[in-house]
């Protein structure tokens, strides 16, 4: 049985389109856990609703504490042997829970990656790459593979936890963190640590709606400027770094140097998307992993990024300038 997992938080605009995108599934044998976080419109009477017509639902009401709380509300309850998430303002195709539980038994990963398509307030598919990057090559994954195909790539659907199915031991002693924004890259490399074989399909089965006042459209847009968050996420570029040196039985250590070029590339986008280029956390960062694991784990780029802020803003609109050219050769 595949236990489905559906955070709510005041979308009753959406909220219909999503659970029924999970009722009409192929795939039968599930439960389906929504998970109503303290919403103010008229989520939870939807909720309530759909509980009473379908005996695979069941609706638990709280007082709101956020997308991971609910999230893992959701896994300490779950009864299946796989878990997937699904957000409450996306929808899934009619074979979504079909093919990744086909995937997952054939290649005996303990974990499948379905792909995804990207639909506007229009209603319009937009195309992937201009906000996700280059898309995963499908095939089968060890951890490592799956880590360096993510900082190459760029794909930030390699992070996200929903459009995904995970054997439902992975989250035996892996809970989302509270009170973080992109709380999915936190627990990247604990699950990964967990995990042997990754599966990767090209099957777009996930609809995820790009809205404006969501929350991952506010840090694109740069409105989330607050300095706290901008140190938190700094802590949690060490973390992982950290988390890798300190796994060296489980990560290969070749994975060190891109982790360090990822993660000044992101503070750097996000200082600049705040309106300021905190270059002395930044430095603190670079003087800690060059104490920690030497000169070599500092690429070139990663000191230009960190101590030059005329680089860092001409790389970063090359790299933009980039993407939209090749969009426009597609197009």
């Amino acid at each position: 049985m595949i236990t489905v997992i559906m955070p709510v938080f005041n979308v009753a605009e959406f909220l219909d389109e999503a659970i029924q995108s999970v009722l009409n599934q192929t795939y039968s044998d599930f439960e389906f856990l929504i998970i109503d976080d303290g919403s103010t419109d008229l989520s939870p009477d939807i909720c309530d609703k759909y509980e009473k017509i379908d005996q695979r639902i069941q609706v638990i009401h709280k007082q709101n504490e956020g997308l991971s709380d609910s999230r893992n509300v959701g896994i300490n309850m779950a009864k299946g042997e796989y878990l997937t998430f699904i957000d409450s303002d996306d929808t899934i195709t009619r074979d979504y829970l079909e093919k990744l539980q086909t995937e997952i038994l054939k290649s005996e990963a303990d974990m499948v990656v379905g792909s995804v398509s990207i639909i506007n307030e229009k209603g319009v598919q937009q195309e992937l790459t201009k906000y996700w990057g280059k898309t995963l090559k499908p095939g089968l994954y060890n951890r490592n593979e799956y880590l360096t195909a993510y900082y190459n790539k760029r794909q930030a659907h390699a992070v996200v936890a929903w459009g995904k199915l995970y054997k439902s031991e992975i989250f035996n002693h892996i809970s989302f963190p509270n009170g973080k924004l992109n709380e999915d890259e936190y627990i990247l490399y604990d699950l990964l640590a967990e995990v042997t074989l990754i599966s990767v399909i090209e099957d777009r089965i996930y609809n995820y709606r790009q809205r404006s006042n969501s929350i991952m459209s506010n840090i694109a847009n740069g409105r989330n400027k607050a300095a706290g968050e901008f140190s938190r996420y700094l802590s949690f570029c060490i973390l992982r770094l950290k988390f890798l040196v300190e796994h060296p039985n489980v990560f290969s250590q070749d994975n060190i140097r891109p982790c360090v070029d990822d993660t000044l590339e992101k503070c750097v986008q996000l200082s600049l998307l705040g309106e300021t280029y905190n270059k002395k956390h930044i430095l603190t960062i670079l003087e800690e992993i060059t104490t920690e694991y030497g000169e070599k784990s500092i690429s070139n780029k990663a000191k230009c990024l960190a101590t030059n802020v005329f680089f860092a803003h001409l790389y970063l609109n090359y790299r933009k300038t980039k993407r939209l050219a090749k969009s426009f050769l597609k197009g």
